[in-house]
């Protein structure tokens, strides 16, 4: 009994002091300033004599995929009556009529829910920074085309390399009037033919016939990491006249690209099929690069192959080959754009910007590939390189050869050690920028920004060696534990930070170890990523601790809201 009372009084004064440093953490995260926040100076780059405004880097360091709640009155009256025009004579209207009013219901609950007076100051600081750029039209802020940064330029600058981008006469060629009225006539026509034939139904019909479009735009992101920060050039057909009948092509033709020997999926693929391969005597590593693909790919061989791969394509649509390549014709002869009230013809390849492009230099890629690749010695790479060079008159390759019997490919670093491939991975140097968790954006877009899910885990290895395990076994695919299946989730992509490995316990004895483990798993609750018979035995007595200990650690550890972004959200891995 006295035990019993002594566990409980030291179980009630940890808990004590574990409430009170909570409460003075909470408290001083509240009395932290604005630019306390942990944003980091380094994700803007001011190429200007311009000073910048600390409100105006406020809203910058917020980052580019920030949003705010909208004002705007929605015509949810519109939106029903359209709905209804559309589903009027289905049988299952009456299902869809109950998922609209609830779809409508949840937003407007939503919207009304009470926002946060902490996010006040970016409301503030956005009324300030348009003010300020209002009256400063000589700067131009964008996205730099890698690495993530904000950059401010010279509106002058920025104007100038576009327009000596799109007077490159060799790329571009610039025209008398907008093609746009011609090209959406030609696609609405072909359209309504495909439905009069009966190859594509009334619903299809309407999804591909636009009526209300513009032309394809272009902008230029500035290149930071080389001289005289040059711009790659970028072309946004969202809204164009061929954009929807570009993706339903898409679509079709996707079934046949990636079917050859010479396609790789992606590195995971690479990794194995690289790892069976045995290197001839006097071989060499070496990789071919193709300068400026999308506009100089010739698009023209695409409408052979697709004739010649017709028997397998066709079981994946119900249009005719004449059809179909008529339709591909005036999307692929459809590359053009405006800029500054002028518009401009690509010369060559496929349309920049369009979602059919891939697809098409997939294709003729491979038809390329097929005639070219093989295994060489060291004296015929350069031969290699100019039988490639020589496949077409639009397309060049550069070429990168082994350097101390070692190259990179894809990310990973290939060693050459005797007849065998030792591959070594390789991650890009992250910079920390992720979506901001104050953004109105879908909670499903800012959940994979949360650096909050962990995997417990124990070991009598060192931690290096078990740490190495868990990353060998997400790239195989193996995923006989909690952490390698939330790693390889179809739906999502999540990453481990293996650099942030803690050690929560140092327990010599196995048995009283497993037990820690498996505690350690319940307290976290949904926040470990763990099986669930990796906490099979806890007993259910402990569970009104586990809500009180959680409780704590919620308070000593509060989330700070910070940039995240999706594509490289990083996750605790605890061990």
């Amino acid at each position: 009994m006295q035990i019993k009372t002594t566990i409980e009084e030291r179980a009630k004064h940890a808990f004590t002091k574990g409430r009170n440093t909570g409460i003075r953490k909470i408290e001083n995260l509240k009395n932290k300033k604005i630019n306390e926040i942990n944003q980091q100076p380094n994700w803007i780059e001011n190429t200007t004599n311009t000073e910048i405004p600390d409100f105006l880097k406020r809203v910058l360091l917020l980052g580019p995929n920030f949003n705010i709640q909208s004002k705007h009155n929605i015509p949810y009256v519109k939106f029903v009556a359209d709905v209804e025009s559309a589903i009027a004579k289905k049988p299952e209207a009456e299902d869809i009529r109950a998922d609209v009013a609830t779809a409508i219901s949840n937003h407007l609950n939503y919207q009304r829910q009470p926002r946060s007076k902490e996010t006040e100051w970016i409301k503030r600081d956005i009324v300030s920074s348009r003010a300020f750029l209002k009256t400063h039209e000589d700067i131009y802020i964008t996205r730099a085309d890698k690495g993530n940064k904000t950059v401010i330029l010279s509106a002058q600058e920025y104007r100038q390399k576009m327009s000596l981008l799109v007077s490159d006469a060799t790329t571009y060629q610039q025209m008398n009037c907008d093609p746009t009225s011609k090209i959406l006539k030609q696609l609405n026509t072909i359209v309504e033919k495909w439905h009069q034939d009966q190859h594509i139904d009334y619903f299809t019909k309407t999804k591909l016939q636009t009526f209300h479009c513009h032309p394809p735009r272009i902008y230029g992101l500035p290149k930071i990491h080389k001289p005289e920060r040059p711009l790659r050039p970028v072309v946004s057909t969202i809204g164009s006249a061929t954009y929807s009948v570009a993706r339903y092509l898409t679509d079709i033709l996707n079934n046949i690209v990636g079917k050859t020997e010479y396609h790789v999926k992606n590195s995971f693929v690479f990794a194995e099929d690289i790892s069976k391969v045995r290197i001839p005597e006097g071989c060499v590593m070496f990789s071919l690069d193709v300068v400026s693909l999308y506009t100089n790919v010739p698009a023209e061989n695409a409408y052979a192959f697709i004739e010649d791969q017709w028997h397998r394509l066709r079981k994946y649509t119900t249009l005719s080959l004449a059809s179909l390549q008529q339709a591909l014709s005036v999307v692929l002869k459809s590359s053009f754009f405006k800029y500054n009230n002028n518009y401009y013809k690509q010369i060559h390849g496929v349309p920049m910007g369009s979602s059919i492009s891939g697809c098409i230099a997939s294709i003729c890629m491979e038809k390329l590939e097929q005639g070219c690749i093989e295994l060489a010695r060291e004296s015929d790479v350069d031969v290699i390189l100019e039988e490639f060079n020589n496949a077409h008159k639009t397309l060049k390759f550069t070429l990168e050869k082994e350097e101390q019997q070692t190259i990179r490919f894809l990310d990973m670093t290939l060693s050459r050690q005797h007849d065998k491939i030792i591959k070594t991975w390789f991650t890009k140097q992250p910079d920390g920028r992720y979506l901001d968790f104050n953004s109105e954006s879908p909670f499903t877009h800012k959940q994979n920004t949360i650096c909050g899910k962990e995997y417990i885990g124990q070991t009598s290895q060192t931690l290096e060696k078990r740490t190495k395990q868990h990353e060998i076994s997400i790239r195989v695919k193996n995923k006989q534990t909690g952490l390698a299946q939330h790693a390889l989730e179809d739906d999502a992509y999540h990453t481990f930070d293996f650099t942030k490995t803690q050690i929560l316990e140092m327990i010599s004895h196995k048995s009283h170890r497993l037990i820690a483990e498996k505690l350690h798993i319940k307290l976290r609750g949904n926040q470990a990523v763990n099986l669930q018979i990796d906490t099979k035995g806890v007993s259910n007595a402990y569970n009104g601790l586990w809500t009180k200990l959680r409780e704590e650690r919620e308070r000593e550890n509060p989330k700070t809201l910070i940039n995240r972004r999706p594509d490289d959200n990083q996750q605790q891995q605890q061990q």
